[in-house]
């Protein structure tokens, strides 16, 4: 955005010959571009790599070449899954000096923004399509491409969240604060069991949560275990 042109452009010129996909550059391993971007931009190295979500593959998640990762929420449409787009707190982008996405918003495990307590969204409030910004040259009119539609010109920060459920923020909040703690520390502990490292554990809840996405299992989990589930949850 600096430079007053699109970042697929930025890339060409920045790499002349090469092909990069730049629809989740976040976890698109290109040695050139990270060295070319630590030149240009006087960062180490390392430091551009943790920008990336490369700094917690095979820690996180495993990494894949093409398709859908555990936990990274796709921007584009991979496997069978529709993407919403990139998502964002809309008060974050709102206070922001310059606005920033942040890379805790790329994992499906952090629903919620920690200081505003609202649900992140996914998509234009407006238009209801994705948002992405990546690929997208400079707006006419001066407006952020960060939290600009790029489809209807909306400034996405200015969504309200007012009809978000408090109880059921806090209720997700909680785990979600659990989960960045165990991750931090590499360790979970399992009743019954004893600690289990982040990966595997992160793998196994991953694969409990795509089988609760299907009604049987979640009738199940109603019907057993009802009095569990945090306030708020519409059992229907």
């Amino acid at each position: 955005m600096a430079n007053r042109i699109s970042s697929s452009d930025f890339c060409k010129l920045s790499l002349p010959g090469e092909r990069i996909t730049l629809k989740e550059i976040d976890r698109t391993y290109h040695p050139e571009m990270m060295q070319a971007l630590a030149a240009g931009t006087g960062v180490p190295i390392e430091r551009v790599r943790e920008t990336s979500l490369l700094s917690d593959e095979g820690y996180v998640f495993l990494y894949r070449q093409y398709g859908t990762t555990e936990w990274v929420l796709p921007t584009v449409n991979v496997d069978g899954h529709v993407s919403k787009g990139l998502a964002y707190c809309p008060q974050c982008l709102q206070t922001d000096a310059d606005p920033y996405y942040r890379k805790s918003w790329r994992y499906a495990f952090n629903p919620v923004c920690p200081i505003h307590r609202v649900f992140l969204r996914q998509g234009c409030p407006e238009c209801s399509k994705p948002h992405s910004f990546f690929g997208v040259g400079e707006h006419s009119n001066g407006a952020s491409l960060i939290k600009t539609c790029m489809h209807c010109g909306t400034d996405i920060s200015d969504n309200e969240s007012g009809s978000d459920n408090p109880e059921l923020i806090e209720a997700t909040l909680r785990i979600q604060e659990r989960l960045n703690l165990g991750i931090a520390s590499d360790s979970f502990e399992v009743p019954g069991y004893g600690p289990v490292h982040v990966l595997p554990y992160l793998r196994v809840l991953h694969a409990l949560m795509r089988a609760l996405g299907t009604p049987t299992m979640a009738k199940w989990v109603i019907r057993h275990h009802g009095e569990s589930l945090p306030q708020g949850i519409d059992a229907g």
